[in-house]
């Protein structure tokens, strides 16, 4: 935390309105961006004010206090937001990333599937291969990996577009 601390200090990461709202016209392409949605992490809120622009209802968090909206840990389970969104949107959340950090991962993962029956996660790839199947993300494994060991009932989706993974987390309903 203390590092994002110092990072958010400074400015953190630095997207101009228009290529956020590229990026979520792409991401909407895929899975459709609507309704009540929890950002986690929300940084410092481009991508939350995004979604507002298109419409959602933002609940945002992050680790950080620096950060937008409520600070919380992932980690932790907050019985407040138990199926209160539609969508969870996660772009570069730092426990599916890195995978050295397996208990968080498993933690964050049951926590977020609580919370909404759609997680969406995406996250940049340096990659230049732009198939499915051609390109290699630690992202890519690791969600790959929660469907299996975490929620193998859930449908999994996912794609590359303009280098960011998208993967899409959906609960199956019963008919």
């Amino acid at each position: 935390m203390k590092n994002y601390s110092i990072f958010y200090k400074k400015g953190g990461f630095k997207y101009s309105t228009q290529t956020v709202d590229v990026h979520l016209s792409m991401v909407n392409s895929f899975s459709p961006l609507q309704g009540k949605v929890l950002d986690a992490p929300s940084g410092l809120g481009e991508w939350t004010y995004g979604l507002e622009r298109r419409g959602c209802e933002v609940t945002s968090s992050d680790i950080c206090p620096e950060g937008l909206g409520i600070t919380w840990d992932l980690e932790q389970y907050n019985p407040s937001w138990e199926g209160k969104f539609d969508l969870v949107f996660s772009r570069g959340i730092s426990h599916l990333h890195r995978r050295d950090i397996p208990t968080s991962y498993e933690k964050v993962v049951k926590n977020l599937s609580r919370y909404a029956p759609r997680i969406l996660i995406i996250y940049y790839t340096n990659q230049t291969n732009e198939g499915p199947n051609s390109h290699f993300n630690p992202t890519k494994k690791s969600l790959d990996d929660l469907h299996q060991l975490y929620l193998p009932s859930w449908n999994l989706r996912s794609t590359v577009k303009n280098h960011y993974y998208i993967g899409e987390l959906t609960q199956c309903t019963l008919v």
